[in-house]
């Protein structure tokens, strides 16, 4: 029961994670993360399943887009087709974040480690929104 709650709550501490990596209190990082949001977003998905732990995207792109966009978030959409597809019916439940847009590589890759450790089954998956 213990490890079933602990895995419950990795998705939160991975959106905090990516998230947090991002923030700083200095007016550049300010800056520059509003520069990012004019060029558009860096973007993770993943799904969590009681039978295979994390399934995580690579970092992707998302251009500019209006909020209607952002609010409908059509690459979890698509991440969603993508890991159904792929055999694991059970993840229905999909997530994005925003990752750090200084480095969102190593943000991914530091919370994937952090999950690992815990003992979480972390599966990456190449796949990418397309757009």
């Amino acid at each position: 029961m213990n490890r079933l709650l602990s895995q419950a709550s990795l998705p939160l501490m991975f959106v905090g994670a990516l998230v947090g990596l991002g923030c700083n209190s200095s007016s550049g990082a300010r800056s520059s993360a509003s520069s990012s949001a004019r060029n558009g977003t860096y973007m993770v998905c993943y799904t969590t399943s009681p039978s295979h732990g994390i399934s995580v995207s690579s970092v992707f792109h998302v251009p500019p887009a209006d909020q209607v966009t952002m609010l409908e978030e059509p690459w979890a959409k698509d991440f969603r087709r993508y890991v159904g597809q792929s055999g694991d019916a059970g993840a229905i439940s999909v997530t994005c974040a925003q990752a750090d847009p200084k480095d969102p590589d190593a943000a991914l890759k530091e919370e994937k480690e952090t999950w690992r450790r815990q003992g979480v089954a972390v599966k990456q998956l190449n796949w990418k929104y397309a757009g």
